[in-house]
């Protein structure tokens, strides 16, 4: 059985990647993996939300940068905004809880 831990900031990585594979994320073991984070850890999930941002980063400033110019060679798709809207959304949740 999953728990989140009493200190709400912490969960486990199984429940993260439970989580994520739920919501139809392929390869969440890895992912977590690629990311830095153990799959037998506690997560602390300010920490998790802030990689996840930090791999964004380089996505959002392109398209910054190509708005800018006008040369937008890659549009996202509706469901990559959504996801950068939704981590947005947590982060600022995750922030609110500190």
């Amino acid at each position: 059985m999953l728990q989140i831990s009493t200190n709400f900031s912490f969960v486990s990585a199984e429940l993260i990647i439970e989580m994520w594979e739920a919501a139809g994320i392929p390869g969440p073991s890895r992912l977590l993996q690629d990311l830095g984070f153990n799959d037998a850890q506690q997560l602390n999930i300010a920490e998790l939300a802030a990689v996840l941002e930090e791999e964004l980063h380089p996505l959002t400033e392109e398209r910054r940068n190509a708005d800018a110019v006008g040369t937008r060679v890659h549009s996202y798709s509706p469901h990559e905004t959504l996801l950068q809207a939704t981590l947005a959304l947590y982060q600022t949740e995750v922030r609110c809880l500190k």
